[in-house]
């Protein structure tokens, strides 16, 4: 009876996790309800207990941005990069402002970085590594109502962004999530089937 009862939620955690694999959607659009620092860290924390090294470490480290003031130091950080690259140059002053106001409107911001050690063949392990654990962190917080989309812009890889996050020598930025509660949930895109781009030996 026992053995019954535990495969029976097994399959149903089985068929738990199928359906937020295939649910879970990028979301640019967030609601204006709070967004939990404390349920956010458990299911990093969750995450991260899957990850690491060689050295049993955790290959990466964390910068989680909530406050206004906080926002709104990175946004103008992110408006700085453009500028110097005279990206956007073709905006008027007041879009771009826009733009400012709707990023800083996003409850929170994730920093990943990578801490590059050892060797490039390592520090590429590393790095799928910190890929899949965010992979992971994405679904539990699908599973209680929290969306992100995975930032993964050109001004991350800037000098002068990295430094001014607090970037030390020997680390790089992988993503900046955005993230927040979600209230509707994307329509799904047609994708291509993996058994279209398989091919057995």
């Amino acid at each position: 009876m026992a053995d019954q009862r535990a495969m029976g939620e097994k399959e149903k955690w089985s068929t738990h996790m199928s359906q937020l694999v295939r649910e879970r959607r990028t979301i640019r659009s967030f609601s204006e309800r709070p967004l939990s620092q404390e349920i956010v860290m458990e299911r990093l924390q969750a995450a991260g207990q899957s990850v690491f090294n060689e050295k049993g470490k955790l290959p990466c480290r964390f910068v989680y941005i909530a406050s206004r003031e906080g926002k709104e130091k990175a946004v103008s950080l992110i408006m700085s990069v453009y500028a110097e690259h005279k990206l956007y140059k073709w905006l008027p002053s007041k879009v771009g402002q826009m733009m400012a106001e709707r990023i800083i409107s996003i409850p929170a911001f994730l920093v990943v970085v990578q801490e590059m050690e050892g060797s490039e063949e390592k520090c590429e392990r590393d790095y799928a590594s910190i890929c899949a654990m965010l992979q992971s962190f994405s679904l539990l917080a699908w599973d209680c109502g929290i969306g992100l989309v995975w930032n993964t812009e050109p001004y991350m890889r800037n000098q002068s962004f990295a430094t001014a996050m607090g970037l030390q020598q020997g680390e790089r930025i992988v993503t900046i999530l955005f993230m927040g509660n979600y209230e509707r949930i994307p329509k799904g895109k047609q994708r291509t089937p993996v058994m279209k781009k398989i091919s057995f030996l």
